[in-house]
């Protein structure tokens, strides 16, 4: 994530901007903050490549293509940026969705 945020921050031409320390110490707080974290992300290790899938996942697999060879530095960090959002995310959703159980079953549980 620094890596893509200062590619796209040269390509953007933001050299001679004067909060460029900051922004970049923000970015590895918050990223560091995440590394610590209990926060689970998403993995590939349990796809089954070899099963089948249906074609739109082809026709979706050549547009991001395509998007990342004309659009490199920002498909890069839009990339990054979305896998980097997911753990948070997908923390959030589960977490609602476990109290959101949980005032069900105190609900059923009282009469």
């Amino acid at each position: 994530m620094i890596t893509s945020t200062i590619i796209l921050y040269y390509y953007l031409g933001g050299e001679g901007s004067p909060s460029r320390h900051l922004t970049l110490l923000l970015v590895i707080y918050r990223l560091a903050a995440l590394i610590v974290s209990n926060i689970p992300f998403f993995s590939l290790k349990n796809n089954d490549i070899k099963k089948r899938h249906p074609i739109w996942l082809l026709v979706f697999g050549f547009v991001l293509i395509t998007l990342i060879i004309a659009q490199m530095q920002i498909m890069f960090f839009t990339i990054v940026l979305l896998y980097t959002l997911s753990g948070p995310f997908l923390w959030c959703l589960t977490t609602y969705k476990h109290r959101r159980e949980r005032r069900r079953e105190g609900a059923q549980a009282m009469p």
